[in-house]
């Protein structure tokens, strides 16, 4: 239980954002890039359900493609994201603002 307890202490520490997501209206499909780390990590979704959530962990600030961006709902540590800027068509890049 302990060790466990220890890699999940790391996870929190390396990826210290709690992103929880919630579909709104029905989507198709959603890309979710990391811009945290380098190697970038990219998370891909497709055919969300209303009301299907998805909740990960992410080390920094995130961009997400996606069509249909206000039939989501995204929390970070339990706030909502307070800031998004759109950077091109269905291109949004959300930043933390404290």
């Amino acid at each position: 239980l302990e060790e466990g307890h220890l890699r999940s202490r790391k996870r929190e520490q390396a990826f210290p954002l709690a992103v929880d997501l919630t579909c709104l209206k029905g989507i198709d499909q959603i890309r979710f890039i990391d811009e945290g780390l380098y190697q970038r990590v990219e998370r891909q979704f497709k055919k969300l359900d209303k009301g299907e959530k998805r909740s990960f962990r992410v080390a920094g600030p995130f961009r997400i493609f996606c069509k249909d961006l206000l039939d989501l709902k995204f929390e970070v540590n339990g706030r909502q994201v307070v800031r998004i800027k759109e950077e091109g068509v269905d291109n949004y890049r959300f930043d933390f603002v404290e």
